[in-house]
């Protein structure tokens, strides 16, 4: 039996661990110095003024949602293979999720199939990233500025990819990312997850702040006494209990430092996984086009159209049964009953969306796997895929 090859493995360095240990020593564990501090050096990461620490994703998105005035009555486009994280939080802010089939080469939203769905009553589009492929980004971009409608970037798989020179986050009028465990910044939250919030609206950061504060307005901490002195408790708004605290920014400002040679090592990784897995004819691998730069926040193929979700399944399971990590990465959120009862969602209704959930595998993927590790996974996955079609013959 050979050694566990998870499909994600925190890096947490002895750097990190000083970094937590410091703001413990100095007896601060709430939202503070260390948090404002790594919101600078994350708005200066994606070249945006302002950056917003929050406590989660799911209330970031919201957050963001709630910014941009959108609730009951109103319409946000957003796709249809997604986590399911991003149609909960438009329907948490009483608005309504209008669903996209997604492209099949890119598997994110093509403005030329959004457009016909913007109505009278559409709000903001929340784009998907998808597998840090940030395509369609700058047309999306131009389609929300003809109908003027905000667009939200959901950027959790894209930390440090780009289009051309421009980073993503900075297409849209709002973007979120979270920190999951398995991303860039490995490990960020304790275990846990967390979110960042980057615009370029001055109006539109002092709201995120305020609304991640319970709804009190937003004072700079240079402008009023020290948070130790305590504060009035006022309320603007009403908003949400997800600030984000020194611990968690300690972590993800020290992972930080190192982000451009996490980048790097997972991006080697990724070429690993191509020149090994290249030769497998029913396997789709991850592609970029040219100018695009992807971060890799992580690494999912594709089965060929002949497989189905029960072969899908049976393929992880015998990855599993070899020690191996590896995951379904979204279900088509439309069609999860409680999103397909209250909108009328039916099988059919996004093609690609449901192929595409039927048929991807995430692969272990972290800046600790070795050319052994990769090879044992790419020869199992074979192995697997192999047995399952000749099990359909």
């Amino acid at each position: 039996m050979h050694e566990t090859i998870p499909l994600f493995d925190p890096d947490i360095t002895a750097e990190d661990e000083e970094a937590v240990a410091r703001v413990l020593r100095q007896r601060r564990l709430g939202l503070g110095d260390v948090v404002r501090e790594f919101e600078a050096a994350f708005a200066a990461r994606i070249a945006r003024p302002y950056a917003i620490g929050v406590g989660s994703l799911g209330t970031g998105l919201r957050i963001a949602l709630t910014a941009c005035g959108i609730g009951a009555g109103h319409e946000v486009v957003l796709p249809a293979f997604a986590p399911v994280v991003l149609a909960n939080a438009v329907v948490f802010t009483g608005a309504k999720p209008v669903f996209v089939d997604v492209d099949p080469r890119t598997l994110t939203m093509d403005p030329a199939a959004v457009e016909p769905l913007v109505t009278e009553r559409t709000r903001a589009v929340l784009v998907h990233v998808c597998f840090g492929n940030p395509t369609h980004l700058e047309g999306l971009g131009r389609l929300c500025q003809k109908f003027e409608v905000a667009m939200i970037e959901h950027a959790t798989e894209a930390l440090g990819s780009r289009v051309g020179r421009d980073h993503v986050g900075r297409f849209g009028r709002l973007s979120v990312f979270g920190l999951p465990n398995g991303g860039p910044f490995a490990g960020p939250v304790c275990g846990g997850d967390s979110a960042v919030l980057a615009t370029h609206d001055d109006t539109l950061a002092d709201a995120c702040r305020s609304l991640r504060d319970a709804g009190r307005p937003y004072v700079d901490p240079e402008d009023g006494v020290p948070l130790v002195m305590g504060r009035l408790l006022e309320h603007e708004r009403i908003g949400f209990d997800s600030r984000m605290d020194d611990l968690r920014a300690a972590l993800a400002l020290s992972q930080s430092l190192r982000l451009d040679r996490t980048i790097q090592r997972r991006r080697e990784i990724a070429e690993e996984y191509v020149r090994r897995l290249g030769g497998i004819a029913d396997l789709i691998l991850p592609t970029l086009p040219e100018p695009s730069m992807a971060s890799w926040s992580g690494f999912v193929v594709r089965l060929a159209e002949v497989f189905g979700i029960d072969d899908r399944d049976l393929i992880i399971r015998g990855l599993h049964r070899h020690e191996i990590g590896a995951s379904n990465p979204y279900p088509v959120a439309p069609l999860l009953p409680f999103h397909a009862c209250r909108w009328g969602s039916r099988a059919g209704d996004f093609p690609v969306a449901e192929r595409m959930a039927q048929r991807t595998i995430a692969l272990p993927f972290h800046h600790g796997l070795t050319s052994r590790d990769i090879d044992l996974v790419c020869q199992t996955l074979e192995l697997m895929i192999k047995r399952q079609a000749f099990r359909r013959t």
